[in-house]
């Protein structure tokens, strides 16, 4: 059996992005996606999806575009499903003491002017939201979706905090239901982020979703968490006491741990959520942030954290981000 194993150290593909849709055309509402004949299917898998101008996709979203991929050499082959009930960003910003925030998806948005265009492997789009505009560049390659932004500041003041917190509530359909699956956690940088569709056994490999940044110095990420339907969700959107902090850690509804044996994954399966927040405030009036960048992964690996892709988990890797299978000091 061949066993690619995830990590945030897999950046093929991030670079790109920009790389000249020579052909593209303008998109009204999403643009579909799918691997296409230059990957290596028996390393990838298939994947079909497609993500909403707003940056937005999953089978509740507006779009109803689920992720529907086919991992490579499963045992037994049971043959595309889907894993995505949402992945969407949420742009927070406070200013003069107040924050607000908006989900960047078309249901909440449709009302909101975008430009976009796109091709069979990116999609741009601009738009304006609370006085921000926002610049996205989406790129996907076999099975792998990055998404790019900057935010200019057009409230003609200073905006004390900008945050864009990604949000994915992935449902993997190949064992069990949506209640039952694991997740995990890096433990260096950049900070990686796992779904598991079964867990806590790290000698079997499972359908998995993988979240992380492209910057390897994880400059401008603030905060991480594996939190739980649906609490952390209206956590994020909730904008009462500012924008929200995340929890940075492996945790339930209730914040409490869900990780007991410190090997970096979840104890049981329920119903999990991944978070990612990147700050890139304050902005003067005018000012362009620069460019966050931050990817989704699917496959199908070993359900440990691993960032170092030695095929050792933690936390029997005594160097977990220094490749050693042998385990001789480094």
């Amino acid at each position: 059996m061949t066993v690619k194993i995830l990590t945030s150290l897999s950046l093929a593909g991030a670079a790109c992005l920009g790389a000249g849709a020579a052909h593209a055309l303008p998109v009204d509402r999403f643009q579909g996606f799918q691997t296409g004949a230059a990957c290596d299917v028996a390393q990838t898998g298939t994947l079909s999806m497609g993500l909403d101008v707003f940056g937005s996709f999953g089978s509740a979203t507006d779009i109803r575009q689920d992720a529907r991929y086919n991992p490579p050499d499963d045992q037994p082959d049971r043959g595309a499903a889907g894993t995505v009930y949402e992945s969407m960003p949420f742009l927070c910003r406070s200013q003069g003491g107040r924050a607000s925030g908006a989900w960047l998806e078309y249901g909440d948005q449709r009302a909101v002017a975008v430009q976009a265009d796109g091709d069979g492997d990116s999609l741009s789009s601009e738009y304006v939201i609370n006085g921000v505009r926002v610049n996205m560049e989406a790129a996907f390659e076999c099975d792998l979706l990055t998404q790019c932004w900057t935010f200019t500041n057009e409230t003609g003041a200073l905006l004390d905090e900008l945050a864009i917190i990604h949000y994915v509530d992935g449902d993997l359909f190949f064992e069990g239901n949506f209640s039952n699956d694991f997740a995990a956690s890096s433990l260096g940088v950049p900070r990686t982020i796992y779904e598991f569709d079964t867990g806590d056994d790290p000698q079997e490999p499972t359908t998995q979703l993988a979240l992380f940044g492209t910057d390897p110095e994880d400059a401008y990420l603030t905060g991480w968490e594996v939190g739980e339907y649906s609490e952390s969700r209206a956590r994020i959107a909730n904008t009462a006491n500012g924008c929200a902090p995340l929890r940075n850690g492996i945790t339930r509804r209730a914040g409490n741990n869900s990780d007991g044996d410190g090997d970096r994954v979840t104890d049981s399966g329920y119903d999990v959520t991944l978070s990612l927040r990147f700050d890139v405030g304050p902005l003067a009036p005018d000012e362009m942030s620069p460019a966050v960048c931050y990817s989704l992964r699917w496959g199908y690996a070993l359900a440990c954290s691993d960032e170092d892709e030695d095929g050792v988990c933690v936390p029997e890797d005594n160097c977990p981000a220094v490749a050693n299978a042998d385990q001789a000091d480094r």
